[in-house]
C-alpha cells in the first residue's frame, strides 16, 4: 500500500493506494471482517502540525491502514530504521522509505488521556491522579461516503467534552473522517485509530505516553464473550508505541465497568459522563445499547427496579429487544448478568428470558465489584501499577479473591 501524507496548517491528508497483493477485506477489532470503501481520509487539528517526527506520522498511518495493508507500506517521508524493524516484526509490514540517518523520537514527560467523555476515561484520570492532556476524537462527515449512521452525535459528545476544558482542563480535539473507511459503518479499523490526535501531536506536547480507558471488559474478556490468558494480544501495537517513545497504558485493565464505574464518580466532572452517542445535551437516548448497560448498572447499584420510562424507551428499540430473545451469547454478558442478578422485577422486562436462561447470583458476579491484580503485572510499568494500586486504597476499592480471579480466567459466554 501507498499512502500520500499531506499535512497543510492544522491538517492531515490521507491518500490510499492499494498494491497488488493488498486487499479490501480486512480484519478490524476481535477479528471483526471490514471492508476498505474509500481511498482518502482527513484528520484535523486545532494547532499547527508542522512537521511531526516521520516516525509518528508512520505509526498514525497504521493505525488507520494496518487491516488492509499486506506486506508492504509506503509513505512520502523517510522513517527511522528502529521504527521500520519494529514494524516489521511487529506486523510483517516492510514500511518505508528508510531514512538511515534519522534517530528514532525520544520518549517525551507527560502522559495524555484518550477522552471520549465517558466513565471509563474519567476513572482512568482518577486512578493517575495527575495533571494531563486531554485528546477527544470526534467524528466527521466524508466528502464521497454517505452517512449511513445519522444517530451518531459526534456534535453532542465534543459540547459536553468542551464543557470540561472550560473548567480549565488542556483539550485537544482531532476531527477525522477516517471511520467511513470502513464497512460495516460505524467502527474503527482497530481502536488504536482513535489515538492518532495523540500520536501526531505528541512531539509538540511532549508526550510519553497514552493513557486509555480500556477496562478488563476489552482487555481481558472481549468484550464478555471470553478471556484471554494475559490480557488481548496487542503486544505488537505497544511495540510500535514504544518505537516512537509512547507507552500505551491501561491503569483500568483489571476494573470491569461496575467498577469503574465507581471510581469514575471520584472525578469532579462525573456529572458530565455519559457513554451514549445518540442523545441530546439534555441527556442520553435511552435506546441504546450503551443506554441499556448504563441504565442496567445504574440500577443494580441502588437495588432498584427500572423505572417504567426507562423500560418503555427502550423496550420501543425493537431491534435491541430481538437481541434478547435468544438463548446467550449476549452483549457484554458479564454486566448484563451482574445487573440481572440484583435488580428486582426484572422478570416483567424483555429482559426476562436473559435473566432465567443466566440464572445469575449476586455472590457470582461478585468479582465484578473488584479488580483483577493480575492486571497491575502483566498490563501495567511498575511505576504506574504502584501508582494504581495507591489510588485504588484511596478508593476503597479491594483485589479479587483466588475464587473470583478463577471465574475470570474461566470465563465465557457460551458455558
Amino acid at each position: 500500500m501507498r499512502v500520500s501524507t499531506r499535512t497543510s496548517g492544522q491538517r492531515i491528508e490521507l491518500g490510499l493506494r492499494l498494491d497488488l497483493e493488498d486487499d479490501l477485506d480486512g480484519a478490524g477489532q476481535q477479528g471483526m471482517p471490514i471492508e476498505l470503501v474509500t481511498d482518502s481520509a482527513t484528520i484535523q487539528f486545532e494547532m499547527k502540525v508542522g512537521e511531526p517526527h516521520p516516525d509518528l506520522v508512520a505509526l498514525a498511518v497504521l493505525a488507520i491502514v494496518a487491516p488492509w495493508c499486506r506486506r508492504r507500506l509506503t509513505i512520502d517521508r523517510g522513517i527511522s530504521p528502529e521504527f521500520a524493524r519494529t514494524a516489521f516484526e511487529s506486523l510483517g509490514i516492510q514500511i518505508g522509505p528508510i531514512d538511515e540517518t534519522l534517530p528514532s523520537r525520544p520518549p517525551g514527560q507527560r502522559l495524555g488521556l484518550m477522552y471520549s467523555g465517558g466513565p471509563d476515561c474519567m476513572a482512568a484520570q482518577v486512578l493517575l491522579d495527575m495533571p494531563m492532556p486531554l485528546f477527544h476524537f470526534r467524528r466527521v462527515g466524508h466528502p464521497r461516503v454517505p452517512n449511513r449512521a445519522t444517530g451518531l452525535k459526534g456534535d453532542v459528545q465534543e459540547a459536553i467534552v468542551r464543557q470540561v476544558q472550560s473548567s480549565g482542563e488542556e483539550l485537544h480535539v482531532a476531527r477525522s473522517n477516517l471511520e467511513y473507511l470502513c464497512k460495516p459503518f460505524p467502527t474503527f479499523p482497530h481502536w488504536v485509530a482513535l489515538t492518532v490526535g495523540a500520536v501526531v501531536l505528541a512531539g509538540h506536547l511532549d508526550l510519553g505516553g497514552v493513557v486509555t480507558g480500556r477496562n478488563i471488559s476489552g482487555i481481558y474478556l472481549g468484550w464478555g464473550r471470553g478471556f484471554t490468558p494475559g490480557g488481548e494480544q496487542e503486544s505488537q501495537w505497544e511495540a510500535l508505541f514504544a518505537a516512537v517513545g509512547l507507552r500505551l497504558i491501561h491503569p483500568l485493565a483489571g476494573a470491569s465497568d461496575i467498577l469503574s464505574k465507581r471510581i469514575s464518580r471520584g472525578h469532579p466532572h462525573y456529572d458530565l459522563a455519559r457513554s451514549c452517542v445518540a442523545g441530546t445535551l439534555e441527556g442520553p437516548c435511552l435506546r441504546c445499547k450503551k443506554c441499556l448497560i448504563t441504565e442496567l448498572m445504574s440500577a443494580a447499584a441502588q437495588g432498584a427496579a427500572l423505572t417504567d420510562e426507562v423500560v418503555a424507551s427502550l423496550t420501543s428499540n425493537h431491534q435491541l429487544v430481538r437481541s434478547f430473545d435468544h438463548p446467550p451469547p449476549y452483549p457484554n454478558q458479564h454486566l448484563l448478568a451482574y445487573s440481572l442478578a440484583r435488580i428486582p422485577n426484572i422478570g416483567s422486562t424483555f429482559l426476562a428470558t436473559a435473566k432465567e436462561t443466566l440464572a445469575p447470583t449476586v455472590d457470582n458476579t461478585a468479582w465484578m465489584d473488584r479488580y483483577y491484580r493480575p492486571a497491575l503485572s502483566q498490563r501495567l510499568s511498575p511505576e504506574i501499577a504502584a501508582r494504581v494500586a495507591s489510588r485504588l486504597e484511596d478508593h476503597h476499592a479491594h483485589y479479587m479473591s483466588s475464587m473470583d480471579e478463577s471465574i475470570v480466567n474461566r470465563w465465557s459466554a457460551t458455558d
